[in-house]
């Protein structure tokens, strides 16, 4: 559905939005999306999405979801999720990287810490 397209959309504008790198040219970022869009498995994703809700909300908390964003003013919040999450990311992301880094760079005893080499900037 056209709602399904939109949602799928905003998670690999998300997942692009991610890549923080400041040495990643725009065409890698194209490249990723371009891979992204021929290589994510929607169905997995909307089943994965599915089994996550059945499991969070009751029946009737779905049903208000749906009454929720099937109103006016759930589409209009809908509409602003994408720039509300870009907006996040430039706040957030920041914190969160000068925490990652600290957290490392406290770290003396490296078997007693969490592995952040798979979220470093390459």
């Amino acid at each position: 559905t056209q709602d399904e397209d939109a949602n799928f959309e905003r998670l690999v504008a998300m997942l692009s939005g991610s890549l923080q790198n400041p040495k990643i040219t725009p065409q890698q970022r194209q490249d990723f999306v371009d891979y992204a869009r021929a290589h994510l498995d929607r169905t997995m994703l909307k089943n994965g999405m599915i089994g996550a809700m059945m499991e969070t909300y009751s029946l009737p908390e779905l049903e208000a979801l749906a009454a929720f964003y099937s109103s006016s003013v759930g589409k209009q919040i809908s509409a602003k999720n994408k720039q509300f999450q870009a907006a996040a990311n430039q706040d957030v992301l920041p914190v969160a990287i000068t925490f990652l880094s600290s957290y490392a760079a406290q770290c003396t005893d490296k078997s007693k810490c969490i592995d952040l080499s798979m979220m470093a900037k390459k």
